[in-house]
């Protein structure tokens, strides 16, 4: 079940603003240095039956801000296409570019019957979820000092993998977490993927550094784990379509000579086409319909295969029972 919205616009008149636009007074108290931090969804009451007119007013104020804010990012992404050579108009965000909008993340109060159960939900899930970032924290601190670019590469994703994983939660490979309520898992949920957003943003900045300064890094000077590391973090760099694009471009002529994994090259081409032109090749990316998952729009559906076994990815077949086995079933009569 999606736990979150980002709201897809058109642009609005504030786009090619120098800053993205600054929060409304509801939401102002949960933002510091420009990121979003939930310490309640105060603001969320007017999206309930019995609210007051002011608590309405604040509730609007705050998705009219979310939708001016998504569109201010659209906006500065398209013009870093631009500037490299693509035509960005169509292209959509998977996740927003700035801090300001990329860590602001609402729940569906549609999923709540009530304020009321939707304050119950959260007040369980905030100690699990602060609990569990609160080791994530831990397992940073122990990890040794990095001594070389390649164990820089080599624990940079320890953060990520661990919340990115712990979504799942209760989930295809992560049915041994503890049980949660539904309700208590969804806020869990929303509340490690807005760490996680913050995560993803300061490993791009990190790698965009890295790449700006030596290059994409290569297998024969990391080794294979960092290599496979450094694509780690750009493949869930979504917020940042652009540094994405760089690395593939980067990348490819890296292949043939063995210096970049196939599957990797294949997944970002993936990753970023679907941005840029609407289709893939490879058919990494998939959707859930109608119960079943299936790959997002393919360059060609009958050579999908042939493809596939060219970069070394199994069969269609087979990727979707692992995809199954990883994270479950896909939620039935849904679109993701």
């Amino acid at each position: 079940m999606k736990i979150m919205i980002w709201i897809a616009f058109a642009l609005s008149s504030s786009a090619g603003a120098q800053a993205p636009p600054s929060p409304p007074p509801a939401l102002a108290p949960y933002f510091a240095d420009g990121e979003f931090n939930p310490t309640d969804f105060k603001w969320l009451r007017g999206a309930f039956p019995g609210a007051s007119a002011s608590e309405r007013g604040e509730y609007e104020q705050a998705e009219r801000w979310a939708k001016e804010c998504f569109s201010w990012d659209n906006a500065e992404v398209r013009r870093e296409l631009s500037a490299m050579g693509v035509a960005g108009d169509h292209v959509t965000l998977s996740a927003p570019k700035s801090a300001t909008c990329g860590t602001f993340m609402q729940p569906m109060a549609g999923d709540f019957r009530s304020f009321v159960e939707f304050q119950a939900a959260d007040d369980a899930a905030k100690p699990i979820a602060e609990s569990f970032l609160y080791a994530v924290k831990l397992a940073e601190d122990s990890s040794p000092p990095p001594m070389s670019p390649g164990e820089l590469l080599r624990f940079r994703p320890l953060s990520e993998q661990m919340i990115r994983k712990a979504l799942s939660w209760g989930e295809g490979s992560q049915k041994s977490a503890p049980p949660l309520a539904p309700s208590v898992k969804r806020m869990v949920q929303l509340r490690l993927g807005v760490a996680m957003a913050r995560y993803d943003r300061a490993n791009s900045a990190w790698l965009r550094k890295m790449i700006d300064a030596v290059g994409w890094p290569k297998i024969s000077s990391v080794g294979p784990e960092a290599s496979n590391n450094a694509w780690l973090l750009v493949q869930h760099a979504d917020a940042g379509p652009a540094l994405q694009l760089k690395a593939l471009r980067l990348m490819e002529p890296l292949v043939g000579a063995g210096e970049v994994d196939k599957k990797n090259y294949a997944y970002l081409y993936d990753r970023v086409m679907l941005k840029i032109t609407g289709k893939q090749r490879y058919g990494t990316q998939m959707t859930c319909e109608g119960g079943r998952r299936i790959p997002q729009a393919l360059e060609s559906e009958t050579s999908l295969d042939r493809v596939r076994a060219e970069v070394g990815l199994p069969p269609m077949i087979e990727y979707q029972a692992q995809m199954r086995s990883a994270f479950g079933d896909c939620p039935k009569n849904t679109i993701m």
